[in-house]
């Protein structure tokens, strides 16, 4: 019973473990400065909330939205990068919440669910911004998920690279 118990701990903990490619993936994000129209607004607005008479203009609205939440990514980024580095270091690997999991599963329904619509909102703005874009200029990133093997190969593959 008593290996049992702890044959099932084990795997617990291994499951609380970030994976390695989630790893990689935070510690290579680097802080984008927003683009000129965000910053603008943020400029003549810092707390980007809205003054009274601009509720009622919904783009408007959506682009208080949208700046919010890239100057939130951007002031996280460097904290979140700092620790997971630290708990490389310390430990060796990235220990998170089950609530991490049950996040990054919600947020990627969400994104799975609506990115055809965010992605039109976003070319929207984007285009306000620059009306030169040529039709079919889309450059989208692939996402090619390597393989990662053993993790804790990986693990001290990201050690030696970040630390």
């Amino acid at each position: 019973m008593k290996e049992t118990t702890s044959a099932v701990c084990a795997d617990t903990e291994r499951a609380n473990r970030l994976p390695a490619k989630d790893i990689r993936w935070i510690l290579a994000q680097k802080p984008e400065a927003p683009p000129p129209r965000y910053q603008a607004l943020k400029r003549s607005n810092p707390e980007l909330v809205p003054r009274p008479g601009e509720k009622e203009d919904k783009k408007l609205m959506a682009l208080y939205g949208v700046t919010r939440a890239l100057y939130e990514v951007q002031e996280r980024l460097p904290k979140l990068q700092e620790w997971v580095r630290s708990e490389l270091k310390e430990k060796g690997y990235v220990e998170v919440d089950d609530d991490w999991f049950k996040c990054k599963a919600e947020a990627q329904a969400l994104i799975n669910r609506d990115w055809p619509r965010i992605r039109a909102k976003m070319d929207e703005l984007r285009l306000m911004d620059e009306p030169c874009l040529s039709e079919g200029g889309d450059e989208r990133e692939s996402d090619s998920d390597e393989e990662d093997g053993e993790d804790e190969v990986a693990l001290e593959s990201l050690m030696k690279d970040y630390m």
